[in-house]
């Protein structure tokens, strides 16, 4: 939550989204994790208004393996629920190494080597990619005059 506060609400709203992979909700591995772990998604889907797309891929249901996108677009309020088609693996309740949120050692359990939603990913990745590129403004010609000479044209940014 504090690199969401400290960077991402700072950026422009100029088509930035971030991915955020909740844990796994489902069973009897909510007992071991701290509370904290699942009020961090419910604060940024409820909460103000962002300067960029937010995408949380979570349990559809909190009693359920089915995994779905919760997305709620930059400046809004409303969350949209986009089915993955993905499923949480019974073994697995987190993707990567959270520290400090779980309620028993972090040594008495290993960490995932592999993500289940890879193939997600790279689809996602890939589409992105093929998007054509947003236009962007082009430079200014400075052109100044320094005594009797005329400089050439720049095409680099001006900075006053």
């Amino acid at each position: 939550m504090a690199v969401v506060k400290a960077l991402y609400s700072r950026l422009p709203n100029e088509g930035h989204r971030l991915v955020l992979f909740d844990a796994n909700r489902i069973g009897g591995e909510i007992q071991i994790l701290k509370p904290e772990l699942f009020a961090g998604r419910d604060r940024l889907l409820n909460g103000p208004a962002l300067p960029f797309d937010l995408e949380i891929i979570t349990n559809e249901k909190d009693d359920e393996p089915q995994v779905s996108s919760w997305v709620r677009a930059a400046g809004g309020t409303q969350v949209q629920h986009v089915a993955t088609g993905l499923r949480w693996p019974g073994d697995m309740f987190a993707l990567y190494g959270e520290r400090d949120m779980l309620l028993v050692p972090e040594t008495a359990l290993l960490r995932v080597r592999y993500n289940p939603f890879f193939a997600w990913m790279t689809q996602r990745i890939s589409t992105f990619l093929e998007e054509p590129p947003a236009p962007r403004p082009q430079p200014r010609l400075v052109s100044r005059s320094v005594g009797k000479r005329q400089q050439r044209p720049c095409n680099r940014p001006f900075k006053a």
